[in-house]
């Protein structure tokens, strides 16, 4: 929380096992996730303890990517490093409009 408390816009990426989403950006909403595993914080959680512990509004987003195959191993399936790739092009573009915005303010 330390290394983070000062930023302003926080994206989290992540991969899914949608069947029909390729990628999505999504904004995400601080909020309170009760999960199984109580040493695992979700972002939404994040956004939320920076607020509680640091009275700091943080603007967060999730990126995710479709993932083929969740075993155990090194490196991306080729499909997705392909879709890992588009992604990667839209997130520049979605931090250069708000870093733009951001310095206009």
């Amino acid at each position: 929380m330390e290394e983070i408390r000062d930023s302003s816009l926080l994206v989290f990426i992540d991969a899914n096992a949608s069947p029909t989403e390729l990628w999505s950006l999504r904004k995400l909403k601080p909020r309170r996730i009760k999960l199984f595993a109580a040493s695992k914080f979700l972002p939404e959680e994040i956004l939320l303890l920076l607020d509680e512990l640091y009275e700091k509004k943080v603007e967060g987003w999730v990126l995710s990517v479709k993932g083929s195959d969740f075993s155990f191993g090194a490196g991306l399936t080729q499909a997705t490093r392909k879709l890992a790739e588009e992604a990667e092009k839209l997130l520049k573009s979605f931090l250069e409009v708000n870093i733009a915005c951001m310095s206009s303010h």
